[in-house]
């Protein structure tokens, strides 16, 4: 599996300006074929080699999901108190003991917590792919999922797709 394409802490933004950082733990990959021309495809159906050469060249992995440890910087401040309610609610959600129900209405306002987050239009500078869902833990830790794979060119002009 390929490493994450930018393995620096991520910025990231609201409103152009940079409002923390996520320092990667993890990202979840999702498979897509470097070239979708369709002898590729049969070729790729027909390798018999052990090694699965075509197939390991053929297909790129992309992070569509990102874990990591996020870290408020100096223009955060204006939107601390959006976070801290999420994180908030996260810490009483997590506090539910596993044998009890879910706390369906503390789900909803936690939902609702991450949807203004969302609200805000929180963006990673190094990907100009749009974030579907910014999720900020008990723990300061984030889940980002993006809208699609960040495989276009960074606004530093490099690749994230390696080809």
């Amino acid at each position: 599996m390929e490493a994450f394409p930018n393995p620096e802490p991520l910025v990231v933004l609201i409103d152009g300006q940079p409002i923390g950082t996520v320092a990667v733990r993890d990202a979840r990959y999702v498979a897509r074929l470097r070239c979708n021309h369709d002898h590729v495809r049969e070729q790729i159906r027909n390798d018999t080699s052990p090694s699965g050469g075509l197939v390991r060249n053929a297909i790129h992995l992309d992070p569509r999901v990102v874990f990591g440890a996020f870290t408020p910087t100096a223009g955060f401040e204006p939107y601390r108190p959006v976070f801290e309610a999420a994180v908030e609610l996260a810490r009483q959600f997590d506090a539910i003991p596993a044998n009890e129900p879910c706390d369906y209405l503390l789900w909803d306002r936690l939902m609702a917590a991450y949807a203004e987050i969302n609200n805000l239009g929180p963006v990673i500078a190094e990907f100009p792919v749009p974030i579907k869902e910014f999720a900020v833990e008990s723990d300061w830790s984030v889940e980002i999922n993006f809208e699609a794979a960040p495989t276009e060119t960074n606004v530093d002009g490099r690749t994230n797709r390696s080809n």
